[in-house]
């Protein structure tokens, strides 16, 4: 059915609980709204608690500051030293930073400096999450598609990991002005790839490669941003 909207509580919603996030699962979540990136950082964050797994965050150009900040002022406790954190250039440091990495346009000398810091966090054979923040920031730099290649075979890589679940969350506006757009190719390799903006006071939730997040078959869930703050707030 065309446009078609449902609307569920958050139990419903398997994403915000991190269910079937699983070992070798690459989930894209596409911001247009703010609330809604800032709430599923939020509930990563108590679904590494809960299930005692741990969370890595890799803050690009300081966007993991921003999303703390704004956590905070919608009334949450963020426990930003518990969060181990692998920083990538910017100045402003928040969380338990493990490894500061100088910013390098080229992810061939980008990405292994990465997977050492994660290592030196995790070992080599413990479950993780790692969550990537400010990825649209470091497209930027990559001149054409050919440059991307990298990027998009580490993650082709990573769906074969027996211990990782990796979660980006990219801001889609930032990517509008680059020629050609990197998404479609991001896409392409992701497991799961989900879109989230605000219609009026409801958080919509749109599904554009779902292999197993979600078990409602609908093209769109619409969600009040009232009642996912409530049930944050009480989990």
């Amino acid at each position: 059915m065309e446009n078609e909207t449902r609307t569920h509580d958050y139990s419903r919603i398997p994403f915000f609980q991190g269910k079937n996030l699983k070992p070798g699962s690459l989930v894209l979540i596409e911001n247009i709204s703010s609330p809604g990136a800032k709430l599923s950082f939020y509930a990563l964050l108590k679904v590494s608690k809960e299930k005692g797994i741990p969370l890595i965050v890799e803050d690009i150009f300081d966007t993991l500051p921003i999303y703390v900040k704004h956590i905070e002022l919608m009334g949450f406790h963020v426990p930003s030293e518990s969060i181990n954190v692998i920083k990538v250039a910017g100045i402003d440091s928040v969380g338990n930073v493990v490894e500061k990495l100088s910013f390098e346009a080229d992810p061939n000398f980008y990405i292994p400096k990465k997977e050492r810091a994660v290592s030196k966090i995790v070992g080599d054979n413990t479950p993780h999450i790692l969550l990537i923040l400010g990825l649209e920031r470091l497209l930027m730099f990559q001149r054409n598609l050919r440059d991307l290649y990298p990027i998009v075979r580490y993650f082709r890589e990573n769906l074969n990991s027996p211990n990782r679940a990796t979660i980006s969350i990219i801001e889609t506006p930032v990517l509008n002005s680059i020629k050609p757009n990197p998404l479609p190719m991001l896409e392409s390799v992701a497991s799961s790839v989900i879109e989230l903006y605000m219609e009026n006071e409801a958080l919509i939730v749109r599904p554009k490669k779902a292999l197993s997040l979600f078990t409602v078959n609908a093209e769109r869930f619409k969600v009040s941003l009232g009642d996912i703050v409530e049930v944050l707030r009480e989990w």
